[in-house]
Protein backbone atom coordinates (compact mmCIF):
# COMPACT_ATOMS: atom_id res chain seq x y z
CA UNK A 1 0.00 0.00 0.00
CA UNK A 2 1.10 3.60 -0.75
CA UNK A 3 0.28 5.68 2.27
CA UNK A 4 0.23 9.40 2.33
CA UNK A 5 3.67 9.90 3.33
CA UNK A 6 5.36 7.77 0.98
CA UNK A 7 2.79 9.31 -1.66
CA UNK A 8 4.16 12.93 -1.42
CA UNK A 9 7.58 11.72 -0.85
CA UNK A 10 7.20 10.01 -4.43
CA UNK A 11 5.36 13.34 -5.47
CA UNK A 12 8.65 15.56 -4.38
CA UNK A 13 10.96 13.24 -6.19
CA UNK A 14 8.81 13.80 -9.28
CA UNK A 15 8.72 17.45 -9.31
CA UNK A 16 12.19 17.27 -8.26
CA UNK A 17 13.59 15.45 -11.50
CA UNK A 18 10.74 17.34 -13.38
CA UNK A 19 12.62 20.57 -12.44
CA UNK A 20 15.98 19.00 -13.43
CA UNK A 21 14.18 17.95 -16.93
CA UNK A 22 12.63 21.67 -17.01
CA UNK A 23 16.37 23.19 -17.05
CA UNK A 24 18.07 20.67 -19.08
CA UNK A 25 15.69 21.62 -21.90
CA UNK A 26 15.67 24.89 -21.36
CA UNK A 27 19.88 25.04 -21.89
CA UNK A 28 19.23 22.36 -25.02
CA UNK A 29 16.12 25.00 -26.37
CA UNK A 30 18.95 28.72 -25.34
CA UNK A 31 21.87 26.99 -27.19
CA UNK A 32 19.71 25.69 -30.31
CA UNK A 33 18.87 29.66 -30.52
CA UNK A 34 22.25 30.29 -30.27
CA UNK A 35 23.57 28.25 -33.33
CA UNK A 36 20.66 29.21 -35.46
CA UNK A 37 21.59 33.12 -34.32
CA UNK A 38 25.26 32.05 -34.96
CA UNK A 39 24.72 30.58 -38.64
CA UNK A 40 23.53 34.10 -39.35
CA UNK A 41 27.20 34.76 -40.01
CA UNK A 42 27.33 31.78 -42.77
CA UNK A 43 24.40 34.32 -44.41
CA UNK A 44 25.42 37.38 -43.76
CA UNK A 45 28.96 36.23 -45.55
CA UNK A 46 27.41 34.64 -48.82
CA UNK A 47 25.09 38.07 -49.04
CA UNK A 48 28.52 40.36 -48.70
CA UNK A 49 30.21 38.03 -51.04
CA UNK A 50 27.35 38.15 -53.73
CA UNK A 51 27.43 42.08 -53.09
CA UNK A 52 31.03 42.40 -54.24
CA UNK A 53 33.51 42.32 -57.09
CA UNK A 54 35.14 39.13 -58.02
CA UNK A 55 38.07 40.21 -56.46
CA UNK A 56 37.22 41.27 -53.21
CA UNK A 57 35.36 38.30 -52.17
CA UNK A 58 37.76 36.37 -50.43
CA UNK A 59 38.78 40.24 -48.38
CA UNK A 60 34.97 40.00 -47.46
CA UNK A 61 34.78 36.33 -46.38
CA UNK A 62 38.06 36.96 -44.53
CA UNK A 63 36.34 40.25 -42.89
CA UNK A 64 33.15 38.08 -42.08
CA UNK A 65 35.74 35.73 -40.08
CA UNK A 66 37.87 38.33 -37.83
CA UNK A 67 34.03 39.75 -36.89
CA UNK A 68 33.00 36.98 -35.40
CA UNK A 69 36.94 35.63 -33.85
CA UNK A 70 37.30 39.37 -32.84
CA UNK A 71 34.33 39.58 -31.46
CA UNK A 72 34.53 36.44 -29.45
CA UNK A 73 37.51 37.62 -27.83
CA UNK A 74 36.04 40.82 -27.01
CA UNK A 75 32.92 39.68 -25.93
CA UNK A 76 35.07 37.10 -23.07
CA UNK A 77 37.40 40.04 -22.26
CA UNK A 78 34.79 42.63 -22.04
CA UNK A 79 31.53 42.75 -23.30
CA UNK A 80 29.92 40.17 -21.46
CA UNK A 81 30.89 42.05 -18.11
CA UNK A 82 29.82 45.16 -19.12
CA UNK A 83 26.27 43.67 -20.09
CA UNK A 84 25.57 41.59 -17.27
CA UNK A 85 27.09 42.92 -13.57
CA UNK A 86 26.60 39.82 -11.47
CA UNK A 87 27.44 41.77 -8.33
CA UNK A 88 24.94 44.56 -8.49
CA UNK A 89 22.00 41.24 -8.31
CA UNK A 90 24.28 40.04 -5.08
CA UNK A 91 23.93 41.75 -2.18
CA UNK A 92 26.75 39.81 0.07
CA UNK A 93 29.22 41.94 -2.61
CA UNK A 94 28.37 45.29 -1.47
CA UNK A 95 28.60 46.74 -4.90
CA UNK A 96 24.78 48.44 -5.84
CA UNK A 97 25.74 48.42 -9.65
CA UNK A 98 25.40 50.89 -12.53
CA UNK A 99 22.02 51.25 -14.07
CA UNK A 100 23.80 51.58 -17.30
CA UNK A 101 27.08 49.63 -17.79
CA UNK A 102 28.46 46.65 -15.75
CA UNK A 103 30.96 47.78 -13.47
CA UNK A 104 31.86 45.19 -10.90
CA UNK A 105 34.74 43.02 -11.05
CA UNK A 106 32.19 39.60 -12.18
CA UNK A 107 32.06 38.87 -15.46
CA UNK A 108 34.77 40.55 -17.00
CA UNK A 109 36.64 37.63 -18.58
CA UNK A 110 33.98 35.23 -17.47
CA UNK A 111 35.67 35.65 -13.89
CA UNK A 112 33.04 34.00 -11.57
CA UNK A 113 31.17 32.68 -14.38
CA UNK A 114 31.18 29.13 -12.85
CA UNK A 115 29.71 30.19 -9.21
CA UNK A 116 26.40 32.24 -10.68
CA UNK A 117 24.03 30.85 -12.86
CA UNK A 118 24.28 33.65 -16.20
CA UNK A 119 20.86 34.05 -16.17
CA UNK A 120 19.68 34.51 -12.40
CA UNK A 121 22.81 34.87 -10.44
CA UNK A 122 21.57 33.59 -7.25
CA UNK A 123 22.01 29.62 -7.90
CA UNK A 124 24.98 27.42 -8.54
CA UNK A 125 25.37 26.90 -12.19
CA UNK A 126 23.89 23.77 -13.28
CA UNK A 127 23.51 22.31 -16.93
CA UNK A 128 25.48 24.54 -18.38
CA UNK A 129 22.97 27.34 -19.08
CA UNK A 130 25.35 29.89 -17.65
CA UNK A 131 27.87 28.99 -20.22
CA UNK A 132 25.00 28.66 -23.12
CA UNK A 133 23.76 31.73 -22.24
CA UNK A 134 27.49 33.78 -22.72
CA UNK A 135 27.45 32.26 -25.88
CA UNK A 136 23.88 33.37 -27.16
CA UNK A 137 24.49 37.08 -26.24
CA UNK A 138 27.78 36.65 -28.14
CA UNK A 139 26.11 35.32 -31.21
CA UNK A 140 24.15 38.70 -31.67
CA UNK A 141 26.91 40.58 -30.68
CA UNK A 142 29.11 38.91 -33.40
CA UNK A 143 25.90 39.25 -35.70
CA UNK A 144 25.74 42.76 -34.95
CA UNK A 145 29.23 43.83 -36.08
CA UNK A 146 28.89 41.25 -38.95
CA UNK A 147 26.11 43.48 -40.24
CA UNK A 148 27.93 46.55 -39.76
CA UNK A 149 31.20 45.32 -41.66
CA UNK A 150 28.86 43.99 -44.41
CA UNK A 151 27.22 47.63 -44.88
CA UNK A 152 30.18 49.25 -45.44
CA UNK A 153 31.62 45.93 -47.74
CA UNK A 154 33.75 47.75 -50.77
CA UNK A 155 33.44 50.97 -49.83
CA UNK A 156 36.25 51.37 -47.48
CA UNK A 157 39.50 50.92 -49.36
Amino acid sequence: KINMVNATILAQQALAQLEGVKAELDTFYLFWAATLVFQMQMGFAMLSAGAVRRKNTANILLKGLADASIGALLWYLVGYGFAFDADAANPKSGHTGNAFIGSGPTNFALAGLSLHNGIAHQEESKYGGDWVHWFFNYAFAAAAATIVSGAVAQRCT
